[in-house]
């Protein structure tokens, strides 16, 4: 990575600076993430709008994601998530609007998310029964505890995170082959 030579005090609170730096970018988030100071200085200086006229705009005018806007976005996913990852301005327009229901209508029924995925994979294929429930009702001590998995056949209690239930499978399995 090549260093730049370090530039006098102020140099960035002269207009002219600011937008030859600028004009070394195509869009206002590359200019911020590759010459902070220079952007810093133009927002602080309320020279942003001058800086950037030659930069393409990826955001849309306000007003323009509407409900079928939205839809016609989300048709294009089949899952929340792909959505999401996709075209976060829709999803974003949409979740901030309280259409996300609505707009994902044709999507198949929500899986679980990464985390519990993983651990549920994991288990059937080994062959290993499974209780899953965001709550244990029938003990008190756990009741109000967001537990995912439970294992019955091991008599462990429910485990929070993924690390700690894979550690604690390897464990077992450990366990089981040293005796």
């Amino acid at each position: 990575m090549e260093r730049r030579k370090k530039l006098p005090n102020g140099y960035w609170n002269n207009l002219d600076n600011c937008l030859a730096e600028a004009r070394k970018y195509q869009t206002n988030s590359e200019w911020q993430k590759f010459s902070p100071l220079s952007y810093r200085s133009a927002c602080k200086n309320d020279w942003v709008e001058q800086c950037s006229t030659h930069m393409a705009t990826s955001r849309k005018p306000d007003g323009y994601w509407t409900l079928d806007r939205c839809k016609a976005a989300a048709r294009k996913f089949k899952t929340k998530v792909e959505w999401r990852a996709g075209d976060r301005a829709s999803f974003s327009a949409a979740n901030r609007q309280k259409w996300i229901s609505e707009c994902c209508e044709h999507m198949e029924a929500g899986g679980l998310w990464f985390g519990p995925a993983a651990i549920a994979e994991s288990l059937l294929s080994r062959d290993i029964p499974y209780e899953t429930e965001y709550r244990f009702k029938g003990d008190s001590e756990i009741s109000r505890t967001p537990y995912d998995f439970y294992l019955p056949g091991f008599n462990l209690e429910p485990l929070v995170q993924l690390w700690t239930q894979l550690y604690l499978f390897r464990v077992k399995q450990s366990l089981a082959s040293h005796m």
